[in-house]
């Protein structure tokens, strides 16, 4: 399920939840009700009791006592279940106050998740076709980098579409092989180039890829490999081409590199 469609199950249930409390409100009213009803009978039929002995110096006849009885009766009965049903919804209110918690710290979970964000870093291009390899990386919103693979590399394909590496060009080749990482710097090298370190950190207010090409320090922005395949179609690396910008003057830099 997607961010968007739990978003709308949220929403869903804290209309459910509105209603819900709506409902009890109109209950506890109606006891509240009830409770001062009951109060107001008992005054009045403890003062009537007390005219009635002092005026005719007696005790109430046998019908004021049973119409007395059966009012006490009814109202304490009614009272009784307007607290069976008050306590029944505090119960339910309990339930759905704790769910509204849970909901709460879900929801906090996917705004967090949704404040997460990929950003380039550089990217890899061959002559053997126009597909391309992306190096992103993730950073949430005070921007710390996202534990423990901060750094993801997919495909993007000629016509557009995405792709993830698979297995193997993950293992022999376009694959990220970790060295250190710590909440604002991140070392990696990309496996088939794995003598070159690879620095991630904030360069000029942004998370940059940085590395050493011919003892020179350059920020990574574009990687080119130009190969040729022989009548097997195995490839062979003519050379690669690091282009970027220095790290002292910010200005565009571009170095060839021929395989030994």
């Amino acid at each position: 399920m997607n961010r968007h469609g739990l978003l709308i199950i949220v929403s869903l249930l804290k209309w459910y939840q509105d209603r819900y409390n709506k409902a009890v409100d109109s209950m506890r009213l109606t006891y509240n009700s009830h409770k001062q009803r009951y109060s107001d009978l008992s005054r009045a039929a403890s003062s009537l009791h007390i005219s009635c002995s002092a005026f005719a110096e007696a005790p109430l006849t046998a019908a004021a006592r049973s119409a007395y009885s059966q009012g006490d009766y009814q109202m304490k009965n009614r009272h009784h279940r307007s607290g069976r049903i008050y306590c029944l919804c505090s119960v339910k209110g309990m339930l759905i106050a704790a769910f509204a918690l849970m909901l709460t710290a879900f929801s906090g979970i996917i705004s967090h998740a949704s404040a997460e964000k990929n950003e380039h870093l550089f990217f890899i291009e061959r002559s053997k076709n126009k597909n391309i390899v992306y190096y992103d990386i993730c950073h949430d919103g005070n921007n710390t980098l996202c534990a423990p693979n901060p750094v993801t590399a997919y495909w993007i394909l000629h016509g557009g579409k995405k792709e993830v590496l698979s297995s193997l060009e993950k293992k022999y080749a376009f694959g990220i092989k970790p060295m250190d990482f710590q909440s604002n710097n991140y070392r990696f090298s990309i496996v088939a180039c794995a003598k070159n370190t690879i620095s991630v950190e904030k360069i000029n207010g942004k998370y940059r890829a940085s590395t050493s090409i011919n003892n020179r320090e350059i920020v990574l922005e574009k990687v080119y490999v130009n190969t040729k395949e022989d009548l097997f179609g195995m490839s062979t690396v003519n050379y690669i081409e690091y282009t970027g910008r220095t790290m002292q003057e910010n200005t565009p830099v571009k170095i060839r590199v021929v395989p030994e």
